[in-house]
This record gives C-alpha cells, sequence and structure tokens, in this order.
C-alpha cells in the first residue's frame, strides 16, 4: 500500500522488467525528483508527509537506464484524540457538554456511550442529557474516535450525574402570628444538606430568596405585616445540585389588637361601664368583682385606677389602664314658657322658646321631641318650630342622667279647617277673554287667590272674594282665613287656559272682472277642519256657512262688501279682510247649447246682455232651413218648444239705443 500512518514505513523495490536477463545493476532512488543517497533495489521511508519516488539502473560499465515509473508514498499523521473536560460533574437534569479535540473539519467523529455507538452523534461536541429521575448518583463513560481517513484515535471522559435532593417538606404547613410575634419553620429533607429559603409577599406571584439563614429551621422574630406571605425551601447538596421547590407555607400575620379606654368618668348609679375598646375583654382592679364590666354602683363615688384585657378571635392580646371617676347623679329638671302653645293647623310658623330652671355650668342638656332626641338640641332653652310632646334631660359631668326627665310641654294647633274647592265656568278663554273662578258652594269669607306653579304658590294682590275672574294663562287656586285667623290649606288646583285665535282666512275670487248674469264664486284660503263659517254681505248674514260662496248671475245686489267670520271648536272667532265687488259691466253673450230638462239649470236659451239692447229680433231655424220658432223683444225664455234635441241655427238682430242694428248667426246645441 502506498499510504501509511505515523510510526508504520512503506519499501519501495526497483527490479527489471520482465525478459531483461541483465544482472549486477545498482539502482540510484529519486525523490520529488531530487537524487537521494540511497543505492540499492530497495527503499524504505516512513517520513510524514506525500512523496513522489523513482529509481535509475546502472550497469557496471556506468551507464544507466531511463527512470522508472514513479510511486507516490503518503506517510499520514495519527490524530490525538482528547475529551475536555476530563471529567464531567452533573445534576440529574441538568445538561452537560464534552469538546472533542483537535477540531478539523477533515476529520471525523463517532462518539460512544458506555461502549454503544451514540447514533447521529458526529460533531466534534457532545450535549450530554441526564435522565432527570435519577434517584442516587451514577457515573456513564463516553468515548470518541476522531479519524483522518485512515489514521485515527479515541478520548474518554466520564460523566458523575447526582441525584437531586428529594423535596423538602416544610411544617407547620400554616403559622398565625401575631404581630411583633415569632416563627420557626422547620425543612425535612434527606441527606447533608443546605437550604435556600424564598418568600413571597401577599398577592404577590414572584417569591424572592430570603438570606437569613441556610440553615433547615427558619426562625424570625418581631414580625410586621411586611413579613406575612408565602414561604418555601429549596434543598442544596454538596455538589449544588437543588431540590424541586417545596409547597408553599402561609404566615399570616394577624394584627394586634389595641385596647383603650374611650371614657373615663361614670355615674354613681350605673352597674356597668362599656366605654373601652374593643368590647368583650375583662376589667380589673376596685369595682371589678365581675371581670366582664367594671361597676361604678359597687366601687361608689370617687377615682380608681382600673386595668383592661383583652384577647382578640385571633388570640392576640392587648391590655390597657385609666384612672375613671364616679360622680353623683342629678335630680329632676323642670321646663316652661310664656308662649301660646296653640297654632293653626298645618302651619310652618311654629315659635315657642322652652326653657328649664336646671342650670348648672356642669350639666349638658337634651331636648326630646315625642321621646326622640333633637340634633344639636343641647342648650338650657329650646326654641320649637313645630308640633310635639317635649321633654329635658340633663346630664352632668360624668354623663350621670336626671333621676327622670322633665314633665311635658305640648305644642298643638288649632282644629283644621277644610281646604275650599274652586271650579271655574269654562276651561279657558279666547284672546282678550277670561275665566270666572268661584269657591263651591259660594261661601262668605276672605279669600286668598294664588296662581300656582309646581310647588310654588304666588298670592294675587287684592283678590280676596269668593270669585275671581282669571284673564291669564296659568294654575289657580284659594284659600280661606278661618275664625282662629289661620289659613286653611289652598283647594285644588284649576288650570286656566288661552284657546287660539282659528287662522285668518282671505276671500279670494274666481275672477277679477265681474259681468252681470255670470255666476262666480267667491272662496276661503286656508280652510281647516273643525272651523264654522258665517259669510256676510254689506254686513248682514246671508245664513251661507261654508268655505265657499256661489253667487248665481251676478245681480245688482250682488255688487258688494263681503265678510267672513270664522269661529274654531272653542268659540274663538276671527274675522276676514273685507272682499269688495264694487262694480259689474253687462257682457254679451250666445250659449251654444242649452238643456230643457226641467232641472231648473239652464232650462233655457239664455242670450246673456240682451237687455243691454233697446230692442231684438230672434229667429230659430231647423237643419232643414225651416223657422221654427220667432219673436221679437226676446225675453230668454224659450225653452225648446218640444222639439227634440239636435243642432238649431238662430238668427238674432240686436238694435242698440242710437238705432243701430246687428245681426248675430250661429247654432245651439238642444239637449234633452
Amino acid at each position: 500500500k502506498d499510504t501509511v500512518c505515523d510510526g508504520e514505513s512503506i519499501t519501495l523495490l526497483a527490479q527489471q522488467p520482465p525478459g531483461d536477463p541483465a544482472t549486477g545493476y545498482r539502482y540510484v532512488w529519486y525523490k520529488n525528483d531530487a537524487l537521494t543517497a540511497v543505492e540499492g533495489s530497495t527503499l524504505a521511508t516512513s517520513e510524514l508527509g506525500v512523496a513522489r519516488y523513482k529509481a535509475v539502473a546502472v550497469s557496471s560499465e556506468g551507464c544507466a537506464s531511463a527512470f522508472s515509473n514513479t510511486r507516490t508514498v503518503s506517510v499520514q499523521p495519527i490524530p490525538v484524540a482528547v475529551v475536555a473536560p476530563d471529567r464531567l460533574e452533573l445534576c440529574d437534569g441538568a445538561e452537560g457538554f464534552l469538546q472533542a479535540s483537535p477540531i478539523d473539519p477533515a476529520l471525523t467523529y463517532v462518539w460512544y456511550k458506555n461502549g454503544t455507538l451514540m447514533a447521529g452523534s458526529s460533531q466534534d461536541y457532545l450535549h450530554v442529557l441526564s435522565t432527570g429521575a435519577a434517584t442516587a448518583d451514577y457515573t456513564d463513560s463516553y468515548r470518541v474516535d476522531i479519524s483522518n481517513g485512515v489514521c485515527s484515535s479515541s478520548g474518554s471522559a466520564p460523566v458523575v450525574v447526582h441525584a437531586r435532593p428529594t423535596t423538602p417538606v416544610v411544617s407547620p404547613a400554616t403559622a398565625n402570628v401575631c404581630a411583633l410575634g415569632n416563627v420557626t419553620l422547620t425543612a425535612t429533607a434527606a441527606g447533608a444538606l443546605t437550604f435556600e429559603w424564598y418568600r413571597a409577599a401577599l398577592g404577590a406571584p414572584t417569591y424572592a430568596l430570603d438570606t437569613l439563614t441556610h440553615f433547615s429551621i427558619y426562625s424570625k422574630y418581631g414580625l410586621t405585616l411586611e413579613d406575612a406571605g408565602s414561604y418555601a425551601v429549596e434543598a442544596v447538596s454538596y455538589w449544588g445540585c437543588r431540590s424541586p421547590r417545596s409547597e408553599a407555607v402561609s404566615v399570616n400575620i394577624m394584627p394586634a389588637p389595641q385596647a383603650y379606654f374611650t371614657g373615663t368618668l361614670a355615674c354613681s348609679n350605673a352597674t356597668t361601664f362599656n366605654e373601652v375598646a374593643p368590647q368583650g375583654g375583662q376589667f380589673f382592679g376596685p369595682g371589678c368583682s365581675n371581670p366582664a364590666t367594671f361597676n361604678p354602683s359597687e366601687a361608689g363615688a370617687g377615682s380608681f385606677t382600673v386595668g383592661y384585657l383583652y384577647t382578640s378571635p385571633n388570640g392576640c392580646t392587648a391590655t390597657a389602664s385609666q384612672t375613671l371617676r364616679v360622680i353623683e347623679q342629678p335630680g329632676t329638671p323642670a321646663i316652661y314658657t310664656d308662649q301660646p302653645t296653640q297654632v293653626c293647623a298645618g302651619s310652618a310658623d311654629v315659635t315657642v322658646t322652652l326653657r328649664t330652671t336646671a342650670l348648672s355650668s356642669t350639666y349638658s342638656y337634651q331636648w326630646y321631641k315625642d321621646g326622640n332626641a333633637l340634633p344639636a338640641a343641647t342648650g338650657s332653652t329650646y326654641t320649637a318650630q313645630s308640633r310635639g310632646t317635649y321633654t329635658l334631660q340633663v346630664v352632668n359631668e360624668g354623663r350621670c342622667p336626671a333621676v327622670a326627665p322633665s314633665a311635658a310641654i305640648a305644642i298643638g294647633e288649632y282644629p283644621p279647617t277644610p281646604a275650599p274647592t274652586v271650579a271655574a265656568d269654562a276651561a279657558g278663554f279666547c284672546p282678550d277673554g277670561s275665566v270666572l273662578l268661584a269657591v263651591q258652594p259660594p261661601t262668605s269669607g276672605i279669600f286668598e287667590w294664588a296662581r300656582q306653579d309646581g310647588a310654588l304658590i304666588t298670592p294675587i294682590p287684592n283678590a280676596l272674594g269668593s270669585t275671581y275672574e282669571a284673564s291669564h294663562v296659568g294654575t289657580y287656586t284659594a284659600r280661606l282665613l278661618d275664625g282662629y285667623g289661620c289659613y286653611t290649606p289652598h283647594g285644588n288646583a284649576v288650570a286656566v287656559v288661552q284657546h287660539p285665535l282659528p287662522a285668518k282666512p282671505v276671500i279670494t275670487s274666481s275672477a277679477t272682472l265681474y259681468h252681470f248674469g255670470l255666476n262666480y264664486t267667491l272662496s276661503l284660503q286656508p280652510t281647516l277642519a273643525n272651523l264654522r263659517y258665517e259669510w256676510f254681505r254689506n254686513s248682514i248674514n246671508t245664513g251661507v256657512a261654508d268655505a265657499l260662496y256661489p253667487i248665481w248671475r251676478l245681480k245688482g245686489e250682488d255688487v258688494a262688501s263681503y265678510d267672513v267670520r270664522t269661529v274654531n271648536e272653542y268659540g274663538c272667532e276671527v274675522w276676514s279682510d273685507r272682499y269688495t265687488i264694487s262694480n259689474a259691466s253687462e257682457l254679451f253673450f250666445i250659449p251654444n247649447v242649452f238643456t230643457p230638462n226641467g232641472d231648473g239649470v239652464n232650462d233655457y236659451f239664455e242670450i246673456v246682455g240682451l237687455n243691454a239692447f233697446a230692442d231684438n229680433r230672434l229667429q230659430i231655424l231647423n237643419k232643414g232651413g225651416k223657422v221654427i220658432f220667432a219673436v221679437s223683444n226676446y225675453q230668454n225664455d224659450w225653452g225648446g218648444g218640444g222639439y227634440p234635441t239636435d243642432v238649431y241655427y238662430y238668427a238674432l238682430e240686436v238694435i242698440d239705443a242710437g238705432g243701430n242694428s246687428t245681426v248675430h248667426r250661429g247654432f245651439v246645441h238642444l239637449k234633452r
């Protein structure tokens, strides 16, 4: 073979080709085309590196052959496999790292664990993973084989995995400690261990290391509310392996109670004294034969030092001490007034000053109405402003009440007079009108009429009779001044409203010029429902009560002034502006149709304006040209003469006052 590892050698042999019988040659060797000192048929080499070798045969006469074939020889170095670190210590569940050297991308690496090939492990390093479930220490052997493709070597290192300590158990599971008290927590775990204690404040999700101690017993003294929270511990072995954190232990700091006296004076007739806080403790000292209270009547008048011990529901205690003074109680007070004690029924104007004969600078006073204490009524006098029964109790400096409250003074009222009933003759008035309000039934006396706006009632000046004429929109009421000089309550409220006027109509006409004998219509704008209309001609009611006023065949009497009165549902009225037909002219007009059917409408062949001429002559012809009707001085009275429906022809001659004659010809349609 042409390739060997460092420490091995390769021997090359020079020989004649087959068929060459010559003998006695000597051989000269060349390395990388340079002559060497080696002569002979063989050449041995173990020099590291790659070299090219060839030989030349030299005869005894000194003649040299051509160069032999060239052989390339490679002596490869052997990689020295080293694993670092040479010993790896791990805590169970942790990850380690082994590094092989030399590091060369031209080399290959194969790792073995406890002699077993680790599939896929072909890097120059190896991540070492422990099981995480070890209950005892154990050691694994790791080996790496490093090869350059020809030469290889191996390196190894042990990995020692140390089992973690077991989870500590902390006792007690919960600790309730009075403020400024002490707490001791004990952690139990197997082995020679140190401990790290952690604390999380109340409500905080994160634990912080507490460096108070590294022993299994954790003691803390003089605890405050800031020390409350959750405590846990981790056990740490010699190798630094850490146990899981223990279950949390709640340390609750119970606030220490504060005991104190809230008063220092007591009444000699009292059998209990509870002016302490909090309640429910025990008293000790004079007058405390029953520890549940201090008994002033047992101690008697004088000053006494009394102690108090309170134990809260959580077992924490507090004490207080106080000098108490027991004072004699005062006698029954008397009250009086020099003012009337009767007032008007329902009156808010009550002012009666009450006084007492029990006067002392050491007294405090409390006035009562109907047995209920009056706020801020704590003077020797009291001004009563409402009806009721009033009494007084006095209390001395030791808060000893009088033997009994005072006799009562009653402040009452005159018998009430009923409120009047108010009625109106209408619900409202039209503009410039009024509504008559009256007390029902009619009653003599002095009344006070008023306007009411919600809770506000405002008297009307000089409105003192049993009736009142209201001409303004509002709500009205009244009250009576009775025989006691007291006003009754206000009577019922009556609302008076102003009704609106109807919209003022405008008279319009179907024409601007008027001609006698023609039909016209006067109309109103606007027209609304629920309104009544009355047409007046020359200020005389025509009897027409519609929005339209027809004028049939305008006559001289129709040339007049027209007015309309409009009345709404409330009876409020408004007049239209006057409309005047001031003049009318004669108009000459021959109709082309008439309908003699007896309905009273257009029954005659009526020529408008005919009476404007001095004379006339009329002929009616049928379609055959035969005269069927002829008359002089025609009076618009031909009704068809019994002829059937058809078209007829007329010839009308009119003569004016000057004798001038004009002939009009045409047709007229007779329809029956």
